[in-house]
């Protein structure tokens, strides 16, 4: 069922102007749910994080839509049986957002814009708390962070850096694996 689910995601069309953050969501989800070892690692409620950077308008439009699809999605599904809510993370440092991550239980961070400069930092964290990382560019993926949900060829599409999730202790079903572009 979750394979035809996400199949049917993946053949959608993609309206001008990109991945609207409802379908990013949604798709960031439907993935998350493919994460063998998200039931062991995840709270009572699965916490996905967002990160941007302050003050830059774009970043911050970003998360702000991202936030509020989550909102807007976990009103109506359950992730592994739970539910899950999106967690602010304004990215100040490594240090930082590595503090308020453990504190949090997050167990998924989706990488906005404006960050670019900072993906191998992103990337250094979540692979020392085993954090799944999403982002919505094809190019931070291939500097580290582990699934692009992007547009591809006028449709959805998700791209897997399989040495990112690895170093991450994300291991994605093969099912998965089949519909993604594999980045190496």
């Amino acid at each position: 069922m979750a394979a035809r689910l996400l199949a049917g995601l993946l053949l959608a069309t993609v309206p001008a102007g990109g991945l609207p953050p409802d379908v990013r969501v949604l798709l960031m989800v439907k993935v998350l749910a493919y994460h063998r070892a998200l039931p062991q690692r995840a709270g009572p409620t699965v916490e996905i994080g967002v990160t941007w950077r302050p003050g830059d308008p774009q970043s911050e439009a970003e998360a702000q839509a991202t936030l509020e699809a989550l909102a807007a999605l976990a009103s109506r599904l359950t992730l592994v049986n739970r539910p899950f809510r999106g967690v602010p993370l304004a990215f100040r440092s490594a240090e930082a957002l590595e503090e308020v991550a453990v504190r949090q239980r997050v167990v998924a961070l989706y990488v906005c814009t404006g960050l670019e400069d900072d993906v191998t930092a992103l990337s250094s964290v979540a692979r020392r708390l085993s954090i799944a990382t999403f982002t919505g560019s094809r190019e931070l993926v291939r500097g580290g962070l582990g699934v692009a949900l992007s547009e591809r060829r006028g449709k959805p599409g998700l791209s897997v850096n399989l040495a990112a999730a690895r170093a991450e202790s994300v291991a994605y079903d093969a099912e998965l694996l089949r519909v993604a572009e594999i980045i190496r």
